[in-house]
């Protein structure tokens, strides 16, 4: 038994510190060359019993302190794994689920913020907003002394229902790649690794543990692989692996997706798999895997490992060389040494599983300004007839709200988020027991059992966060409006003569619509656990992870159509996971898209609503007409996972079977080839402005094909009376030869330009943005098609370029 009395600390291998490297600046860290050098020394020390001890996590559910190095039953750690070469006892490497994770912040952490979406940043297509985001994620981690962040996610929304899109940064893997890298420099510049998951093709939740992704490799490189690959170029220190298969094998141990990362793309650090996605001890390790999570062979199972005692007898027996458990260690190891761990990194100081024992250290900082910043900047405003917004006091006395999404009260707030927080299920302690009412925890727990809803602003699973507070919509308008408005409310959703009655008495009304979606494991409005239910309404209409549909959920739809009926200046505000179906679309005047904006919900709307803030947030995804309209949706099943047994993932054959057929066409790849005209498309986004684009210009600094360069340069003018930001696009058309969609996004930038005056974008295209896949990455002579515009559509300046 690889069991926790042979989990001792290494201090055999007490390694002198050298200069603390620099805090603050991904690259003034050491070289992976120095970092490799360092783990090779340290390596060459340790028997193999003590090296497989750094490959092996020690399972879920342990009690007590993250980071303890006592290793015994009462000490260990969920999730959590030992380095000790050079420590003093103090200070053990976390990798965990529970406070590790997630995309959007330290994962049930106290006194730590619950940031913006990534979808949400992704929304803004602003880098430096996506940088500071990744500052002040690295900052929570680093202050709770958590040493790998279980994040950024780049998995693709290749469909609009997809349970985990919003933890992704959309649906183009330009603008992922231009995501990730800002994500990891931001976190890593503190000293903090990051994990980019999950490699790969882990992009909806139906039969993830088991199916097979099946893909050719020209898709592969040219749509999936390319965030990956720019996370790799950005120096992120860990990998994880997805459960699913591709091709036919399980990604943990599939040598040719290894060898792509590895051998082709020249990734140094480790892999390491998603939790209990283990399948076998020869294979992973043959493959490439260096890191089995979170230890065990399941959530019950705390020491059973595919690696621990069977790895080492896989060694004696011959089976896997050592020098491929050398090389695990190495890269584990060399990560650390990378980012500085090793010198003055904080002792952790979080208790996931009892709070009365955290240490409560607060790492919130100021970091509710930039999840307001990025709240602001990611609100797309979709539709806007005769000017309905922005709210003045010119235009409008009374303002109405109304649904649930525009509260709770203030008095219900706090019982609203501890039920959100930690509801029926997870977190240590079950404040309402929501069996049976389609409530679960994890941030599953949508309303409270007394009928309290509220403002969604996060999905749920393992992607989530607590929120420290919830500032609602009424809150925030309410602090807006002061004395210069009236707020009206009636927040149920259910209650349509309420509804119609405020809005009836109101200027304008604002009514809010929302869903939710999430990991798989949290099967919402189902009474089964692990998405699993056999009643028969259940198997219908609940949602395991992925949607089932795309409509507003809690009588949304009869809700906006109520309010329209009602009032002749309706703004629809829409929370959620991602595209909705919007059959009241020409009944309202303008609808805003907010995603999951964090903590800073509401401050961060009504900064738009109010015109302190010129909205500029565009769709990372494409809204279309009718549900028919997409190149491809996930597909729930009307008895979600049971006659399958998806709690026995791994033994389950025969697997199911995607199809990536539609290759590189997603999104609006797809909608430019097939000419179906999509409600709103990628990159929209409108703006209290206008402006006009002008002097399209492209030079070819380079055209070596081997190191190409081009820069296109456009003028943009603000034809309006105020300032705002605008975001322009550069779309690029290849030559025929490297078998492209008709464009693809190749460059943005967002700027504030003043009324009247004009501002020069300029972009420049290298070998990344200029290459096609043929057995590799190369750039094809030829004539290439450039369009600019303000969005996938909306294209204002077209020219080109010979290569």
């Amino acid at each position: 038994m690889f069991g926790p009395k042979i989990l001792v600390a290494l201090a055999v291998l007490a390694t002198a510190a050298s200069a603390s490297p620099t805090v603050g600046d991904y690259n003034k860290y050491r070289t992976w060359s120095d970092a490799i050098k360092r783990a090779k020394q340290d390596v060459a020390k340790l028997t193999l019993r003590e090296k497989v001890v750094l490959t092996t996590g020690l399972g879920w559910g342990w009690a007590g302190y993250h980071g303890n190095p006592e290793f015994s039953t009462s000490n260990l750690a969920a999730g959590q794994f030992l380095l000790s070469p050079g420590w003093t006892g103090e200070q053990a490497v976390c990798v965990g689920n529970l406070g590790k994770d997630s995309p959007t912040g330290v994962r049930f952490g106290t006194k730590s913020s619950a940031f913006s979406s990534a979808l949400n940043v992704a929304a803004t297509f602003d880098r430096d907003l996506m940088r500071r985001r990744g500052e002040a994620m690295g900052e929570e981690f680093r202050g709770k002394g958590i040493q790998v962040s279980l994040q950024p996610c780049v998995n693709f929304m290749r469909t609009p229902n997809g349970g985990r899109g919003w933890e992704g940064f959309g649906a183009d893997p330009y603008l992922q790649s231009e995501n990730v890298v800002r994500n990891v420099h931001g976190v890593q510049s503190k000293g903090v690794q990051t994990t980019v998951k999950h490699y790969i093709l882990n992009d909806d939740e139906y039969y993830r543990k088991s199916r097979s992704i099946n893909i050719d490799m020209k898709t592969f490189h040219e749509t999936y692989l390319r965030p990956f690959k720019a996370a790799v170029d950005a120096d992120t220190t860990a990998i994880m692996a997805s459960y699913n298969r591709i091709n036919g094998v399980f990604s943990e141990q599939n040598p040719d997706t290894f060898s792509i990362l590895k051998d082709e793309l020249g990734f140094k650090g480790y892999v390491m798999t998603d939790w209990w996605g283990g399948h076998s001890t020869k294979e992973a390790a043959l493959a490439g895997l260096d890191m089995q999570m979170a230890g065990g062979d399941n959530i019950n199972d705390n020491l059973n490992s595919r690696y621990g005692d069977a790895l080492i007898a896989a060694v004696n027996s011959g089976d896997v060389p050592i020098s491929r458990v050398d090389d695990m260690v190495v890269r584990i190891l060399s990560s650390y040494y990378k980012l500085g761990q090793d010198d003055g990194f904080p002792k952790t100081n979080m208790n996931v599983w009892n709070h009365t024992l955290d240490g409560m250290v607060d790492v919130q900082g100021d970091h509710k300004k930039v999840i307001r910043d990025v709240g602001a900047a990611s609100a797309i405003l979709l539709k806007n007839a005769d000017g309905v917004l922005p709210v003045t006091s010119k235009k409008y006395k009374t303002i109405a709200l109304i649904g649930f999404g525009a509260g709770p009260e203030e008095k219900d707030v706090q019982k609203f988020l501890d039920n959100f927080n930690f509801g029926s299920g997870w977190g240590y302690i079950d404040l309402y027991d929501n069996s049976g009412d389609g409530n679960h925890g994890d941030h599953g727990s949508l309303f409270t059992k007394d009928g309290i809803y509220g403002n969604i602003a996060q999905g749920w699973g393992s992607g989530t966060t607590y929120f420290p507070y919830l500032v609602t919509p009424l809150k925030a308008f309410s602090d807006k409006a002061g004395n210069k408005f009236v707020i009206k409310k009636s927040l149920s959703n259910y209650d349509l003569a309420s509804a119609k009655k405020v809005a009836a008495e109101s200027d304008i009304a604002f009514v809010f619509g929302s869903a939710s979606s999430g990991e798989q494991y949290i099967n919402y409005e189902s009474s089964g656990g692990d998405g699993c239910t056999t009643n028969e309404y259940e198997q219908t209409h609940s949602n395991p992870g992925d949607r089932r549909n795309l409509t507003l959920w809690w009588n949304g739809d009869d809700l906006v159509n109520a309010v329209a009926d009602s009032n002749k200046n309706t703004v629809v505000v829409l929370n959620g996971p991602g595209a909705f179906l919007m059959p009241w679309v020409d009944k309202v005047k303008a609808i805003i898209h907010h995603h999951f904006p964090g903590q800073e919900s509401g401050n961060g709307l009504a900064d738009v609503v109010f015109g302190d803030v010129n909205p500029s947030g565009r769709l990372p995804y494409t809204i279309a007409k009718k549900l028919e309209d997409y190149p491809a949706l996930t597909t729930v099943p009307t008895d979600p996972y049971c006659s399958d047994k998806q709690t026995e993932w791994k033994d389950q054959v025969p697997y199911k079977n995607t199809d990536y057929s539609e290759g590189n066409y997603i999104d609006y790849r797809y909608y430019d080839k097939s000419g179906v005209e999509p409600l709103f498309p990628f990159g929209h986004g409108l703006s209290y402005t206008t402006f006009a684009y002008s002097n399209l210009g492209s030079k070819v600094v380079s055209s070596d094909l081997s190191n190409p360069k081009v820069t296109v340069t456009v003028d943009v003018k603000n034809t309006g009376d105020i300032a705002g930001w605008e975001v322009a696009q550069l779309y690029l058309g290849f030559p025929s030869v490297a078998g492209q969609p008709i464009k693809q996004l190749r460059g943005f930038d967002r700027s504030r330009i003043s009324s009247g005056n004009t501002k020069t974008f300029s972009f420049d295209l290298e070998f990344d943005e200029l290459s096609y896949w043929d057995g590799k990455y190369k750039v094809a002579s030829g004539t290439y098609k450039v369009y600019v515009g303000a969005s996938s559509k909306d294209i204002r300046q077209t020219g080109t370029f010979t290569l």
